[in-house]
């Protein structure tokens, strides 16, 4: 007997999760000793800085191609055994070592199977519903901010390695290298045997109705047309392209009225492919019909709002963990033990946000979730600028107010994120959830190649450096509440511009949502 649709669910969830749980794992193992271990291979400070970005380099340039490979064969298990193959290589050749040249190689191997993240947010975009979007998301968040935490312990007998296998040295600097390699190779056989391509939402429901049962959102008002339809009720083609798009139906082979009528069975009750529309709402469907440009899309306003938000936080996010590390040097004389300490406990914070917006998240909407996490990053970047330039050095005097706005600062990252990633996913057709992601992860990985070197001046430009850093989350700030209309899903769009029902039409034929609202809300119609 085969599993069932919902242990399917619930293997891929867990599955996708040590994807995530190995990417923070892999970064948290490598991170600690890679400068130390370029040193030995004659490598400078800024080819460190090369080798760190080279990872997002890499990672920019696949995400939006493994997104629409993803959109085309809808085949996510796939593209995962195919990018681990890329992680494997790589942290084979961070073990093999040899010269700084195969470092930088390997990191950017790495990073191209990273990218394959993209497609796996598209699955749990198009599987999720948008009430319960943020709380998959946060699951997968939260599962490589475990691997963040638990890769320092990993590292604890790592340091003591000191022996060969056959030619190979292992060492604290090797070790890593072969500890991934190993992990991603248990995980491909993880993917292979517990991951599954889940359907889209009205193919889970159509899979559910097979067996007897039904679902009681969707299915329900399509039910219950179906039992008054009637021989003259317009109905979508049988075998169309359907899709539920963030909570409302849109037809790209709708076919002109005279097509997709309801047909009897024998028994004479009338069966309706989809939900009716009135033979006005269909001529006008077919007469404005449009493919959707990908361009169009991402020149909305409020897609354009989402992405500037996600480079914006990834690069004040990546400036200022690079310039932790300088600031308290400076300020506080902390070493590498107290730094991991810090970092530890941002880590444990994190992951408690992220409970929080699993639990919240169906109560709070995206847009409220971003301008309350806005509000509360804002903050901590004022008074860093207002206190860190004329700061002087002694532990004493700068511990609890460095380590207050720390603490604030780092409890509005989840929200920032969890909001940014679910809210975009529901401005974005479903159809091109793929190579959507994609863009976004690659605009974000843009702004964590750039935010280290910025991080560079806070040395000797404090001031100036913040300022900026301040200044972009207030243009975002900006952004948000002048666009706040828009930040919404466009399922709430579609509602809000039905046409009212006209008078002679009975509550049997009337429809049940205007598909061109839904077209213009997507950039299908200007």
């Amino acid at each position: 007997m085969g599993l069932t649709l919902k242990t399917k669910k619930r293997l891929t969830n867990f599955a996708q999760s040590i994807f995530f749980l190995l990417g923070g794992i892999e970064y948290a193992v490598v991170l600690p000793t890679l400068n130390e271990y370029l040193g030995h291979l004659d490598g400078d400070p800024l080819f460190f800085g090369m080798v760190m970005a080279a990872f997002s380099f890499s990672g920019v340039l696949v995400s939006p191609l493994y997104g629409l490979i993803q959109d085309r064969i809808h085949k996510t298990k796939v593209l995962i055994l195919f990018a681990n193959l890329w992680e494997i290589g790589g942290n084979f050749l961070y073990f093999y070592g040899g010269s700084k040249y195969v470092l930088l190689g390997s990191r950017l191997l790495c990073g191209l199977g990273a990218g394959v993240g993209s497609a796996i947010f598209a699955q749990i975009s198009r599987t999720s519903t948008e009430r319960d979007r943020a709380s998959a998301l946060s699951v997968a968040s939260a599962a490589r901010q475990i691997g963040l935490l638990l890769g320092p312990a990993l590292n604890l007998p790592l340091n003591i390695c000191n022996f060969y296998i056959g030619p190979f040295h292992v060492n604290n600097f090797t070790g890593p290298g072969i500890l991934m390699c190993i992990l991603f190779i248990i995980m491909q056989v993880l993917i292979f045997f517990c991951f599954y391509d889940i359907p889209p939402l009205e193919e889970q429901t159509e899979c559910e109705n097979e067996d007897g049962k039904s679902d009681p959102v969707v299915v329900g008002s399509v039910q219950a047309q179906s039992d008054s339809c009637d021989p003259s009720s317009v109905c979508f083609q049988e075998g169309a392209n359907r899709d539920i798009v963030n909570g409302g139906f849109y037809d790209s082979h709708t076919t002109d009225s005279s097509q997709g009528r309801c047909q009897r069975l024998n028994s004479g009750r009338a069966v309706c492919n989809a939900v009716q529309l009135s033979d006005e709402t269909s001529t006008s469907s077919s007469d404005e019909k449009k493919t959707f440009s990908k361009l169009d899309v991402f020149l909305k306003e409020e897609v354009l709002v989402l992405l500037t938000a996600q480079f914006v936080f990834l690069f004040n996010q990546t400036c200022l963990e690079t310039s932790v590390t300088v600031m308290t040097k400076r300020l506080l004389d902390f070493g590498g033990v107290e730094n991991s300490i810090l970092y530890a406990v941002a880590g444990f914070e994190l992951l408690l946000s992220f409970v929080v917006i699993k639990c919240i998240s169906k109560v709070v909407s995206d847009r409220a979730m971003i301008f309350g996490a806005l509000t509360v990053e804002i903050v901590p970047y004022i008074l860093l600028l207002v206190f860190y330039p004329h700061a002087t050095p002694g532990r004493d005097k700068n511990l609890w107010w460095f380590a207050t706005l720390f603490i604030v600062q780092v409890s509005g990252l989840g929200f920032l994120f969890i909001g940014l990633v679910s809210l975009f996913s529901k401005v974005t057709p479903g159809a091109m959830q793929g190579f959507a992601q994609g863009i976004r992860r690659a605009v974000g990985g843009i702004g964590t190649i750039m935010g280290p070197l910025w991080a560079g001046c806070i040395a000797n430009w404090p001031f100036e450096t913040i300022a900026v850093m301040l200044a972009l989350f207030v243009l975002v700030m900006g952004m948000n509440v002048l666009s706040w209309k828009r930040l919404k899903p466009h399922s709430d769009i579609t509602d809000s511009r039905q046409a009212p029902a006209r008078d002679d039409l009975n509550e049997e034929a009337k429809p049940l949502l205007n598909i061109n609202a839904d077209e213009t809300d997507y950039g299908l119609v200007d």
